[in-house]
């Protein structure tokens, strides 16, 4: 069949019903009128992201090429939900997401209602990433209820909003599981420890989450959930495990990451017992697979491979070992001898080194760390030409549309000795 073509005169009384549909819709409608690509791409242009400070869970959750440079992370005027099991990094995610937005320049917001965290720990977690009032940069709040951290999300979303409107605001909610519904703290249910009623917290969630979606959409807040799982007893199909608050949380997030740990990471050290110096295997963290289970503003299903350290001289997401398990993991680091290794980057610079502490060392070279941030990057669209490769140039902006704010780098002290044992970053 042939293609339909469109007169010239029908094509003008089109457009001029158009614009008298857009002027009558404004003025009666209460709600937004979109067509085409115009405003959505105008929408796009205005999210900014916050980085989670790990460059592979930034790819994995997308984001926009602006001038060669890769901005990605937590998308902005959307909700992310992080869930997984304890101890695998969801209140470190979490936490990296607001000292992204720290060093960004924008406002840090942390919900805690476990009140579990040692606070001294923030404030070193937060110095590591070159933060040097540390905590002091955060807004704490420890709300009691769902219907609390809700209003506490939208009051300081449009406080920052009427100081600045392009100011970057970022909400941090830990957690899901341990906030109560309004009607559990009432005199007369405070102190019953029994049952309460059922599904009060998912229809409290329910509620919330649809408005305060309405609310942040078009603006610069970044809202971060942490969730925790349950098992599903009896179960022997389907689904084994669930999270609290019901399956609300999981369809308002934009974004939806699920934490899985890889295995242990182990410091060898030195200690001396009976008066004799052995060897010991202290844990020092833990290598953790972040599965991108939804997604609605890049491509879903994909991962991300990462160490995660609870002490030592770089805290949270050493971001930098994480490069060295991704371009392992694709073969472009590559062997020449038992010990020796070589890497290619997209500019036809080839670098050898020796194992992984060799690989370090060599990003302490700033233009080198560029060139290797580069490959990082662009691996995975080099080959899309043919078909091989994944297509996700993400959103195409022009020079003179505004660029995104750029997050100060942060600067991790490397430690000159360091011998850790650590898993393979083998996918599935």
């Amino acid at each position: 069949m042939g293609k339909r073509k469109v007169s010239e005169a029908g094509s003008k009384r089109a457009a001029s019903f158009k614009d008298e549909l857009v002027k009558q819709a404004r003025g009666g409608s209460q709600g937004s009128v979109l067509f085409g690509r115009r405003e959505i791409e105008a929408e796009a242009h205005a999210v900014n992201r916050v980085s989670s400070l790990c460059l592979p869970l930034d790819k994995a959750m997308g984001g926009n090429y602006i001038g060669g440079a890769f901005y990605g992370g937590f998308p902005a005027g959307r909700i992310t939900e992080v869930i997984g099991e304890t101890s695998e990094g969801k209140s470190i995610i979490a936490l990296q997401a607001l000292a992204g937005t720290i060093l960004a320049g924008g406002v840090a917001i942390y919900q805690e209602t476990e009140h579990a965290w040692d606070h001294n720990w923030i404030d070193r977690l937060l110095k590591s990433y070159g933060i040097k009032k540390g905590i002091d940069e955060l807004i704490i709040l420890e709300p009691e209820t769902i219907e609390e951290v809700m209003f506490n999300t939208d009051h300081w979303s449009n406080k920052a909003r009427e100081v600045d409107p392009n100011k970057l605001v970022c909400v941090a909610w830990d957690s899901i599981a341990a906030t109560m519904a309004k009607n559990e703290v009432d005199k007369d249910e405070r102190h019953n420890y029994g049952p309460g009623q059922i599904g009060s917290q998912a229809r409290a969630l329910s509620v919330g989450l649809r408005k305060l979606q309405h609310n942040i959409k078009g603006t610069n807040t970044v809202f971060v959930m942490i969730n925790q799982v349950r098992a599903n007893i009896g179960v022997r199909f389907g689904e084994k495990t669930s999270t609290p608050g019901g399956r609300a949380p999981g369809f308002y997030a934009s974004v939806l990451i699920q934490l899985t740990g890889e295995g242990k990471l182990y410091r060898n050290a030195a200690e001396k017992t009976e008066g004799k110096m052995s060897r010991v295997h202290a844990p020092i963290g833990v290598s953790v697979c972040a599965y991108l289970k939804k997604n609605k503003t890049a491509p879903p299903f994909r991962k991300a491979f990462f160490p995660i350290y609870w002490e030592g001289a770089n805290l949270g997401v050493w971001d930098h070992r994480s490069w060295f398990g991704y371009l392992k993991d694709r073969k472009i680091i590559q062997n020449v001898t038992k010990q020796s290794l070589k890497l290619t980057d997209m500019s036809g610079a080839e670098y050898q080194f020796v194992g992984e502490t060799g690989f370090l060392k060599l990003l302490k070279n700033p233009e080198v760390e560029q060139h290797i941030r580069n490959l990082v990057v662009m691996h995975d669209f080099k080959d899309a030409s043919d078909g091989s490769g994944t297509v996700d140039e993400g959103i195409k902006i022009e020079d003179d549309d505004e660029v995104p704010v750029k997050a100060k780098k942060a600067k991790r002290l490397e430690p000159e000795d360091e011998e850790i044992q650590m898993p393979s970053f083998d996918e599935d």
